[in-house]
């Protein structure tokens, strides 16, 4: 729902939802129609010049088809992943093993990315720390800040963006 709020609200959208209890719910989007369309140039490449090899990297996001696609991308990018789809589960992983990079997602049940942050900044071994969420724009700079991450990534979001976010940190290892 975030993720929807999120293409919804940068595309000038609205989104109500309506819910009663024992009839169900409601949800209506409404985007602008625009009469002139921009055509987008697309790079021939699809991949960064260089690309980080090697890195420990732990993913967490309850959407288990995110975790599915950036566990394929980045064993095909040479790097080791383990992704899981709850905060509780990361953080015991966090305490086992050390990881180079760890990307969260904070809206989760019960343990949220924000929790399991606060955790990973606590470790002998800091790892590097990306946020994906599909609702930055409920957060100020101060809250994004406060979480002492090292990039944030609005969702959706593409896979050649989210490498060279990780190429930036690890200076393409």
């Amino acid at each position: 729902m975030g993720v929807a709020y999120s293409i919804v609200k940068r595309h000038g959208g609205m989104m109500e939802v309506e819910s009663e209890e024992g009839k169900g719910t409601t949800l209506t989007m409404s985007l602008p129609i625009k009469n002139e369309i921009k055509q987008q140039k697309l790079s021939s490449r699809s991949t960064p010049d260089k690309i980080a090899k090697g890195l420990s990297i732990l993913v967490i996001d309850e959407e288990e088809e995110i975790c599915n696609i950036l566990d394929r991308f980045f064993l095909r990018e040479g790097h080791m992943v383990k992704a899981v789809s709850n905060g509780a589960e990361a953080i015991e992983l966090a305490k086992r093993e050390d990881f180079d990079l760890v990307i969260c997602d904070l809206t989760m049940p019960d343990v949220t990315g924000h929790d399991v942050i606060k955790v990973l900044n606590e470790l002998d071994k800091v790892p590097k720390i990306g946020i994906s969420t599909g609702s930055i724009d409920d957060y100020s700079s101060t809250e994004v800040n406060a979480l002492k991450a090292d990039f944030i990534i609005n969702k959706p979001f593409r896979l050649f963006e989210l490498a060279n976010k990780i190429n930036v940190l690890f200076d393409g290892k």
